[in-house]
């Protein structure tokens, strides 16, 4: 993929966030907990994967070409720390809906003006 649409796409990845963000709003905190902590343990069972067989790695790296930094290619991908502070934040937070829009809300805009 070309450098721009490579950042394109990453930055798009980045408002991935503002799904939970939206489910969280219409389903409540606790749903949107049950629902991420599964979506979370998918993730974690792929990164498993893909960090332990190189054939997993080569089909996931070039499905999602352009998505990730060099540096995520033989290391944890920023998506389980994306995920796992949303869940954070609606576990800790889930009660006062302005607080958990401000944190998420800065995560996806913040990280993508960052990235």
């Amino acid at each position: 993929m070309s450098g721009w649409r490579s950042e394109v796409g990453r930055k798009a990845f980045h408002f991935l966030c503002l799904v939970y963000l939206g489910y969280f709003h219409w389903r409540g905190a606790g749903e949107t907990l049950a629902v991420l902590a599964v979506w979370m343990a998918v993730i974690v069972v792929v990164e498993a994967l893909r960090l332990t067989k190189p054939e997993v790695n080569a089909f996931l790296l070039k499905t999602f070409q352009g998505i990730h930094r060099p540096h995520e290619e033989k290391k944890v991908s920023a998506i389980i720390w994306t995920s796992s502070g949303c869940w954070l934040t609606f576990y800790l937070f889930g009660s006062e809906p302005r607080v958990v829009d401000a944190a998420v809300l800065c995560l996806a805009f913040g990280d993508a003006a960052a990235a």
